[in-house]
Formats: structure tokens, C-alpha cells, sequence
């Protein structure tokens, strides 16, 4: 590929690039996992435009319309990050939300007992006092209990 051929693909990248807010530094921040230092700023910005222009020389020379295929495509990197942006946001709100909620205060062991308990206390005290002693047993509310026993397919019963 000519030289001014090769230069003008890594400007018109670089411009990109730079439209779209990163850097050449950046890049190589992100690869190194290191920052540079202002003198090597310089030397990466320097190295990887020449590196591009290399690298391009030795690919042949491309006809007009495959020249101008990769100048519509460098320039629709322009757009890419609110493509990506818009995709990201779309598959986000596919997702679940994340489970949430206080944990749970009672082992499932835990509450096989409470069942049998208030099923034991049932017969002396009746259904709601029999429900509000064990809340105030276990420190859980009446609400929780109740819960309980329908999730274990024990109706309240009213006394």
C-alpha cells in the first residue's frame, strides 16, 4: 500500500478514536494495567501510529471502492459506543432483578417446629394466642407465623 494511503487510514482511525474519546494512552492503560508516565504518552502515541502505517504499507494497495469500504466503516466506529450503549441497555432490562428482600429469620427446620408447636398449643390457648406466643418466642411477628403455617398447608382456624 503507498505510503499516503497508509497515513490517511491511520489519521482518519486516529480522529475516531479521538471523537470518540479515547486514547491512545488509554488503550494501552488498560492492556498494560499500568499507567504511563507523560514521556511514554508520547512514545505510544508515536509508536502505534507508526506501527498502523507499517503495518498497513505491507497489505497491497486497495481499489477505490475497497478504500472507500474501510472509510465507511472506520467512520461508523463513530457511532459504535451508542449502538453499544443502546443494545447494553436493552439486554439489561431483560434481565431479573437481583434477589432481594431481608434474609429469612427462621431455618425451614425451624419452622417444621413452629408448626408443630402452634398445632400443640392450639387446643389450650386457640389459634391466635397460640401464634402470638410463638412470635414472641422465636422474635418473629404474627404475620411470619401465619405465613408459615399456609406455606405448610395449615389453615388458621378461629377458636
Amino acid at each position: 500500500m503507498k505510503d499516503e494511503t497508509a497515513k490517511q487510514i491511520a489519521d482518519t482511525a486516529e480522529q475516531v478514536l479521538k471523537e470518540i474519546g479515547i486514547s491512545v494512552e488509554e488503550i494501552f492503560k488498560v492492556t498494560l494495567r499500568v499507567p504511563l508516565s507523560a514521556k511514554h504518552k508520547k512514545l505510544a502515541r508515536i509508536g502505534v501510529r507508526h506501527s498502523l502505517v507499517e503495518a498497513l504499507k505491507t497489505a497491497p494497495e486497495p481499489t477505490k471502492s475497497q478504500r472507500a469500504e474501510v472509510f465507511r466503516l472506520i467512520e461508523a466506529l463513530k457511532t459504535a459506543p451508542y449502538q453499544i450503549r443502546s443494545l447494553l441497555i436493552q439486554r439489561a432490562k431483560a434481565l431479573h432483578h437481583a434477589p432481594g428482600g431481608p434474609p429469612k429469620k427462621l431455618s425451614p427446620a425451624e419452622e417444621g417446629l413452629i408448626c408443630a408447636e402452634v398445632a400443640a398449643l392450639r387446643g389450650e390457648l386457640g389459634n391466635r394466642e397460640a401464634v402470638r406466643r410463638i412470635a414472641r418466642e422465636k422474635h418473629v411477628s404474627e404475620r411470619t407465623i401465619y405465613r408459615i403455617l399456609r406455606q405448610r398447608g395449615l389453615s388458621r382456624r378461629k377458636s
